[in-house]
């Protein structure tokens, strides 16, 4: 949460608070040489060799977005309300209530009564004070 808050923080000094500074081409769009045509190679090592997977985890996790703020309205965070995750713990009340709601869809059994976030937010003693273990 941490590392994702302290890049937001560095696209909005990029970009602006409200991203409007960025554009498709991105920042050294203007200042970067254009781009010589490359040729084909004549097989590519993926058709020479079949072991190697062209579906795998890797691609299908793959967004091709660079940016954090791109992946926070991927996924559906409206672009007024992306400035408030640098802080890290806005992250912590943000997705918890969208992850139960998710959970439930799916019909997991949860016990939500016993619920705790594991970050620094809540220490150790605090969590342990509350359900006496």
């Amino acid at each position: 949460m941490q590392a994702s808050a302290d890049k937001l923080i560095r696209e909005m000094e990029m970009f602006g608070e409200d991203f409007s500074g960025y554009s498709d081409e991105g920042p050294d769009a203007a200042t970067a040489a254009p781009k010589l045509p490359t040729p084909a190679p004549a097989k590519a090592l993926e058709d020479i060799d079949p072991s190697k997977a062209k579906k795998g985890k890797l691609n299908a996790k793959s967004t091709g977005l660079t940016y954090q703020f791109q992946i926070l309205d991927l996924i559906g965070v409206p672009r007024h309300e992306i400035k408030q995750f640098a802080d890290p713990y806005h992250w912590l009340h943000y997705f918890p209530p969208i992850a139960k709601q998710d959970l439930d869809g799916l019909g997991a059994r949860i016990d939500w009564r016993r619920q705790f976030l594991t970050s620094r937010c809540r220490s150790v003693k605090s969590w342990a004070q509350a359900y006496r273990c």
